[in-house]
C-alpha cells in the first residue's frame, strides 16, 4: 500500500507542476509574488515526490565540505542561525515536530542521510527553478524573476546552507567521539535508502543539533 501511495504521488505532482508551469506562463507578466512562490513551490514539492521513487542524490563529492566552510562562518553570515531558531522553535516546528536531532548517537548515521536527502532534493529544486527564472528573463519578466530568486533563495538555496552547516558541526562531532577513526567508519559511506524504523513518523528534511 506504501509503494502505491508513492507511485501515486508522481502523477498528481507532476500534474500540478504543468498546471502552474502553465499558468505562469500564461500570467508571469503580471509580476504577481504569490504565482512566484507557488511555481518554486510546486517545482520544490516535484522533486520530492520524484525523489521517493528513484532516489536522488548528488555525487558523493559534493556532500565533502570544503576548506572555506570549516569555520561555519560564511554560512552564520549568511543567516543560517535565524534558519535554525525557526526548525527548532518556530512556525517549522510547529507543522514538523520531527525535525530536531533527538541527541541519540547511534542515529548519526541516519542523521547524515536524512541531511543528504534533504541536500540533494533542495539542490536540484533549485536547479530546475532556474529555468523558470531563465525563461521569466527571457519575456523580459523582471518583476516575476526578481520573486523567483526571492523565493528560490528561501525555499532552496538557505535550506542547502543550513545542511552543509549543519554538516561541518556533525563532523566535529564524530571526529571528537573518534578522532583517528575514518568517516566512512563512523557511518559517512555512500548514502543508501534507509526508511524510517519508526511507523508513521514523517521523514525529517531539516535536522539541527
Amino acid at each position: 500500500m506504501k509503494v502505491i501511495s508513492r507511485v501515486l504521488i508522481l502523477p498528481c505532482a507532476t500534474a500540478i507542476l504543468i498546471a502552474v508551469v502553465a499558468w505562469f506562463a500564461h500570467a508571469g507578466g503580471s509580476g504577481s509574488w504569490f504565482l512566484a512562490f507557488c511555481a518554486i513551490w510546486v517545482v520544490l514539492m516535484w522533486v520530492a515526490s520524484l525523489h521517493l521513487l528513484i532516489h536522488l542524490w548528488l555525487p558523493e563529492w559534493y556532500f565533502h565540505s570544503r576548506d572555506f566552510e570549516k569555520s561555519g562562518r560564511i554560512y552564520e553570515l549568511f543567516g543560517v542561525l535565524l534558519l535554525r531558531k525557526l526548525v527548532q522553535r518556530g512556525p517549522i516546528h510547529i507543522l514538523a515536530p520531527a525535525i530536531q536531532y533527538s541527541g541519540v548517537r547511534e542515529s548519526l548515521r541516519s542523521l547524515e542521510l536524512e541531511m543528504r536527502k534533504a541536500e540533494s532534493i533542495h539542490q536540484l529544486a533549485f536547479l530546475a527553478s532556474l529555468l523558470l527564472l531563465t525563461y521569466a528573463l527571457y519575456n523580459g519578466w523582471l518583476d516575476s524573476a526578481g520573486w523567483l530568486l526571492f523565493f528560490n533563495t528561501i525555499l532552496n538555496v538557505y535550506p542547502v546552507a543550513l545542511q552543509r552547516y549543519n554538516r561541518v558541526r556533525l563532523e566535529r562531532l564524530l571526529e571528537k567521539k573518534a578522532p583517528h577513526q575514518p568517516l566512512q567508519q563512523k557511518g559517512l559511506a555512500l548514502p543508501v535508502y534507509e526508511p524510517s524504523s519508526q511507523a508513521g513518523r514523517p521523514d525529517c528534511w531539516y535536522r539541527s543539533f
